[in-house]
């Protein structure tokens, strides 16, 4: 999130709402460009070989988990599943120190991975800490791809309402 804020960028970008760069109360810049929003899930997907864009592409429930909580996030938000942040909390070696900032966002259904229900974290850099996120509530959720013809799995999310909660500091 830090770097894309000092990718250069054509002047025409700050006349946009979702690029335009915007400060906080005490001067500190917390946007500027695009608002990337980031999922993360814990799992082993499958490799294969794609001949067609000799690449290889990441297959299976890892995937698909990640691409649902990314999903669930706001531009400018890293989120992650609840499996992944207690493997964070438990494994020693492993520091997000004052970098990161942590909040729960919502506890979604998810399509396509059964009927269990995961809570879903949400993190931002420290320094970015003041950036404010609107509440996120079923009614709301719709997918720029498929604007509302429920077409994609993104658009079958069920989020409950959110209420806008101050972002707790966690240090692991």
């Amino acid at each position: 999130q830090l770097s894309l804020m000092n990718i250069p960028r054509p002047e025409e970008l700050e006349n946009l709402e979702f690029t335009r760069t915007e400060r906080d109360r005490s001067g500190a810049l917390i946007w500027r460009g695009l608002r990337v929003r980031i999922g993360m899930h814990l799992g082993h997907p499958e490799r294969q070989y794609n001949p067609q864009s000799d690449r290889v592409d990441y297959l299976g429930q890892p995937v698909n988990m990640a691409a649902r909580v990314e999903a669930a996030a706001q531009g400018g938000q890293i989120a992650c599943t609840s499996m992944l942040m207690h493997v964070l909390e438990e494994t020693p070696t492993f520091s997000l120190g004052n970098l990161v900032v942590c909040g729960l966002v919502s506890a979604p259904r998810i399509k396509g991975i059964g009927d269990t229900v995961h809570q879903i974290h949400t993190m931002v850099p420290i320094s970015l800490r003041t950036r404010e996120f609107k509440s996120q509530n079923a009614e709301d959720h719709v997918c720029s791809n498929c604007l509302g013809n429920l077409t994609c799995n993104t658009c079958d999310f069920k989020l409950a309402a959110v209420k806008k909660k101050p972002i707790q500091n966690v240090t692991f």
